[in-house]
C-alpha cells in the first residue's frame, strides 16, 4: 500500500490483516433415505459410503492464495457397489447386472451423488483479498454409478 505523507513524499507501510473464522453447525432436515444410508455406513461392511475426510489448503499447495479457511471437510465416496446397492441409475442397473452374470462389464463404482458449496476467501486476480462461493466443494452424499 502506498501512502503520500503530509509534505507529499511518498512512502510505504505494510498493511496486515488478521482474520479468524470459525465453523457453525448448519441444521439441516434429512429424509429418511439420508438416514438409512448413514445407518448403514455405521455398520460397516465396506459398501459404498461418505466417509470424512479434513483437508489443509498448506498441503495441497493452496495456502499461496486461499486465505480462509485453513482447512475443510471435503468427504469423499468410498466402499464397493454390490447388485442394485444406492444404483445411480437403470444404466448403473444394467451394469451392475451385466458385471454380475459375466464379469466382461466393471462393476459400478462408488462416487459422489451431491455436493454443497463453499466461500472461500482468496487472493483475486488483482492481489485484493475476495470472498467467493465455489460449487461442488463438499461431498454430502454418494451413489453408485
Amino acid at each position: 500500500m502506498e501512502v503520500s505523507r503530509l509534505d507529499g513524499a511518498p512512502r510505504t507501510e505494510d498493511l496486515r490483516m488478521e482474520v479468524e473464522t470459525q465453523d457453525v453447525p448448519v441444521r439441516v432436515r434429512r429424509s429418511r433415505q439420508v438416514e438409512e444410508e448413514e445407518e448403514d455406513c455405521a455398520k460397516g461392511g465396506g459398501r459404498c459410503c461418505l466417509r470424512s475426510l479434513r483437508v489443509s489448503f498448506e498441503a495441497i499447495g493452496w495456502s499461496d492464495w486461499v486465505v480462509a479457511p485453513r482447512s475443510y471437510a471435503m468427504n469423499f465416496c468410498q466402499g464397493s457397489c454390490p447388485h442394485n446397492y444406492k444404483p445411480a441409475s437403470l444404466h448403473a442397473q444394467i451394469k451392475a447386472r451385466l458385471h454380475s452374470l459375466s464379469g466382461e462389464t466393471p462393476a459400478p463404482c462408488c462416487v459422489p451423488a451431491a455436493y454443497e458449496p463453499m466461500v472461500l476467501m482468496h487472493y483475486g486476480t488483482d492481489g485484493r483479498v475476495v470472498t467467493q462461493l465455489f460449487e461442488d466443494m463438499i461431498v454430502t452424499r454418494c451413489h453408485c454409478a
